[in-house]
């Protein structure tokens, strides 16, 4: 078993109770246990001469786990008077001192048992209660990093406006809705380690680029293959979206209609991620390399992803980037 899947059984058990905080009913289950234990080794008759308490074993260690350490202690004592009852004056020859000793064994080994099914029950049950109250810690430090960063873009943004330079002004503009972008990521997530719906997020991302740098007339066709990614992945390909959909805004001629598709497929184990401005050429020589700061910064976070930023139809405005898969 992979650590995966224990960790996983280990939180299950310790998010279910079963019958451990109901003692009327976990008690009432353990005599059945025990009953249909001792029905079974009487069915089995000479098949198990030697060997009374064997079909006792798994019940004692069943009780305890559902219905915690008394249940086990309660099957163990109605499985040693039910063979002594039942079972042990049965198998002869047998002289009292070895029906003693075979007791009193049976008995030690069921209390171990229990002892230590309490043991990792109890471990489980605390792990449990540790990770409840760490996504609590998480969905509070989610909330505030979403607030901060939201924060500091109203700061740059307010920076911006007070500037008389326009060159400066663009800049702080541009810091700001790319710590936005990080911000409405954030925004997406319900809860710590929860995935992310792509096709929603850059539905997202379009409509923050087309309400901040958009004059109304842009048209964002977002086109994406159903997957969820989490946040690490999700914050890069954002913030290049942002990047090639904000270039695409700049760029565009004034007074004309901006029609822009966005592309999120899968290719084998590889995703492709395009965003092109329709009726748009790139100039002659043009080079991602050689772009503006923008582009530069976009070619940085898909190499963080495993990919690259190309132009692989030029003049057409086609930027594209193809990268593994998240896991």
């Amino acid at each position: 078993m992979s650590g995966g899947s224990s960790d996983g059984w280990i939180a299950a058990v310790g998010e279910h109770p079963l019958l451990r905080q109901r003692p009327v009913h976990a008690s009432a289950l353990t005599v059945v246990l025990v009953a249909t234990a001792l029905g079974a080794r009487l069915v089995l008759g000479d098949l198990l001469v030697g060997v009374p308490y064997v079909t006792f074993y798994a019940i004692v260690a069943l009780s305890a786990f559902v219905g915690g350490w008394a249940q086990g202690m309660l099957a163990t004592v109605l499985s040693v008077l039910s063979a002594i009852y039942f079972l042990v004056p049965r198998l002869q020859p047998v002289t009292p001192v070895s029906d003693m000793l075979g007791t009193g064994a049976f008995a030690l080994t069921c209390l171990l048992m229990v002892l230590l099914t309490h043991i990792a029950v109890t471990a489980a049950e605390a792990n449990a209660r540790l990770a409840r109250q760490r996504q609590v810690l998480l969905m509070e430090l989610q909330h505030r990093i979403k607030n901060h960063l939201q924060l500091l873009g109203a700061m740059l943004a307010t920076h911006s406006r007070a500037t008389t330079n326009d060159r400066i002004r663009a800049r702080l503009e541009e810091a700001g809705r790319r710590l936005q972008v990080i911000a409405a990521t954030y925004d997406n997530l319900y809860e710590p380690g929860a995935l992310i719906d792509m096709s929603d997020h850059l539905r997202k991302v379009c409509a923050f680029v087309e309400g901040g740098v958009g004059s109304g007339g842009a048209r964002f066709a977002v086109d994406s293959v159903s997957t969820r990614w989490p946040v690490e992945r999700v914050i890069p390909l954002s913030l290049i979206a942002n990047e090639l959909l904000t270039n695409s805004v700049k760029h565009s001629p004034p007074g004309t209609e901006l029609a822009v598709n966005v592309r999120l497929t899968r290719e084998g184990t590889r995703m492709r991620f395009s965003v092109e401005t329709l009726d748009t050429r790139l100039p002659d020589g043009f080079a991602v390399a050689s772009a503006g700061l923008g582009l530069k910064i976009a070619s940085m976070l898909a190499q963080q992803l495993g990919g690259s930023l190309e132009t692989p139809a030029l003049p057409r405005a086609l930027f594209v980037v193809e990268f593994p898969e998240a896991r």
